[in-house]
C-alpha cells in the first residue's frame, strides 16, 4: 500500500512539474508575441533560446545521477551562455541602429506636436502684430494634405478664434485630410497642399480657383562624410530603380547605396511622378519576424544615418535631426531657397490654396494673410519657401 501511494505520489508530482513547465513556456511565447510587435525581434530571436536550455535542464532533471544527466546540465549550460550572448549582441545591434536611425516629421499622434492654442505646440510662430482674428461664424473652413498640417496650424492659431483641437488634429474649422474633393462637396472652404492633389480624378478644377502660397521640394540626403555632392536627373533615376547600385558611379567611393524609400507616401509618390519612375528599388521595408511572418505587417525601414545611406524627404520635414547629414544637388542646383523659389531645382513644387470660384470675403481675406510679410513668415519658420511678388 505504501509502495502504491509513493507512485502515485510521483506521478502528480511529475505531472504538476510537467504542466508548470507547459505553463512557463505558453506564457513566454505569449510574452514574446507581444514584445515582438514592439521590440526587435532578434533581441526575442536571441532570448527564446533560454527555453529550450530550460527543457534541456529539466530533462536532464528527471533523469537519474550519471553521465547522461551531467551531459543535458552541460548541454542546457552551453545553451544559456549562447543565449545570453546573442541576447547582448543583438541588443547592442538594436541599440546601435536607432542611434543612427533618423525619422522624418511624426504626424502619427494625433497631430499632437503641431496642434494649433498650444504652448509646448512646435509650430510657427511671430512676434509681429496680428490682424484681427476670425470669428467662428466667419471663419473659413480649412483643410490641408496633412503632411501640410503644421503649417495650416500656424495660420490657424495666428488668426482663427481658439477652439478645441481633437486627437485628429481637427475641429469645426479645421480638417487634415488628404482629399480636395471637399471643396466641390461645399464640405470645406479652403484646401492646403501640393498642386499634384489637383490630378485627383474626382476633382473638379473647372470649379476652384488657385493660389500658390508657398513653394517646397523633395530632397536627397545622405551621410556626412559621404564626397557625393550632386547627381544628374538620369543618374538618380539610375539609382532608384537599382540600374546603379555604388557610389563609385557617381563619384564617390567603392561603397554600396543603401536607399532608404521613406516613412510616407508624399515624398516617394512625387518622386516617382517627377522621373516618371514607377517603382523604386530600395529598402521598402522589413517583417517585425522573419519565419512566422503570418500576421505581422511589413512597414517602412527608416533612414538610417550609416555611410553609404541614401534617403529622400520633402524639404520642409528636413530639421535638425538630420545634423549629421547633407543635402545632394541635382544638376548642379543645390536645394536651398533660391533655387527652390526659381524653380531651377528640379524636385521644387508649389503649394496651393484652393477654394471654389467667386471666392467669400474671408476666403480673400484668409489667403492675403497668408501671402502677407506675417504670413510669409510663418511659412518660412514652418520650413517652405515662401513665395515673392
Amino acid at each position: 500500500m505504501i509502495k502504491i501511494t509513493c507512485v502515485i505520489k510521483k506521478i502528480f508530482s511529475s505531472v504538476a512539474k510537467t504542466l508548470l513547465i507547459m505553463f512557463m513556456i505558453t506564457l513566454y511565447a505569449v510574452t514574446a508575441y507581444l514584445l515582438m510587435l514592439i521590440v526587435d525581434w532578434r533581441i526575442i530571436a536571441a532570448t527564446s533560446l533560454f527555453v529550450p536550455a530550460m527543457l534541456i535542464f529539466l530533462i536532464g532533471w528527471y533523469l537519474p545521477d550519471g553521465k547522461a544527466q551531467k551531459w543535458f546540465t552541460r548541454i542546457s549550460a552551453a545553451v544559456t551562455v549562447i543565449a545570453l550572448f546573442g541576447t547582448i549582441v543583438m541588443t547592442g545591434i538594436s541599440i546601435y541602429e536607432n542611434a543612427v536611425t533618423i525619422h522624418e516629421r511624426d504626424l502619427s499622434d494625433g497631430f499632437g506636436l503641431y496642434r494649433p492654442f498650444d504652448d509646448n505646440s512646435l509650430i510657427a510662430r511671430t512676434d509681429k502684430e496680428m490682424p484681427a482674428r476670425f470669428s467662428l461664424a466667419d471663419a473659413p473652413r480649412l483643410q490641408a494634405k496633412h503632411e501640410y498640417y503644421p503649417l495650416v496650424s500656424a495660420f490657424v492659431n495666428a488668426i482663427y478664434p481658439e477652439s478645441e483641437i481633437n486627437d485628429y488634429g481637427a475641429c469645426d474649422y479645421l480638417k487634415a485630410n488628404d482629399n480636395p474633393c471637399l471643396i466641390n462637396e461645399d464640405k470645406s472652404d479652403v484646401f492646403i497642399g501640393p498642386e499634384e492633389v489637383t490630378e485627383n480624378e474626382l476633382f473638379d478644377e473647372s470649379l476652384a480657383e488657385s493660389t500658390v502660397i508657398a513653394k517646397d521640394a523633395v530632397v536627397l540626403y545622405t551621410h556626412e562624410s559621404n564626397p557625393v555632392k550632386t547627381v544628374s536627373t538620369d543618374q538618380l533615376k539610375k539609382i532608384l530603380t537599382g540600374k546603379i547600385t555604388n557610389w563609385k558611379d557617381v563619384g564617390g567611393r567603392d561603397m554600396k547605396i543603401k536607399l532608404y524609400t521613406g516613412e510616407h507616401g508624399l515624398a516617394n509618390y512625387l518622386l516617382k511622378e517627377y522621373l516618371d519612375c514607377p517603382t523604386i528599388d530600395g529598402e521598402i521595408g522589413i517583417r517585425t519576424l522573419i519565419i512566422l511572418h503570418y500576421g505581422f505587417q511589413t512597414y517602412c525601414l527608416p533612414y538610417r544615418n550609416v555611410k553609404g545611406a541614401l534617403g529622400f524627404a520633402l524639404k520642409s520635414e528636413i530639421d535638425k535631426n538630420y545634423e549629421n547629414t547633407h543635402l545632394i544637388a541635382i544638376d548642379g542646383a543645390f536645394p536651398d531657397n533660391a533655387n527652390i523659389a526659381a524653380e531651377t531645382y528640379p524636385l521644387s513644387y508649389d503649394i496651393l490654396a484652393i477654394t471654389r470660384k467667386n471666392r467669400s470675403e474671408n476666403e480673400k481675406r484668409l489667403i492675403d494673410f497668408i501671402l502677407s510679410d506675417v504670413g510669409r513668415e510663418l511659412t518660412e519658420k514652418s520650413g517652405l519657401v515662401p513665395v515673392t511678388d
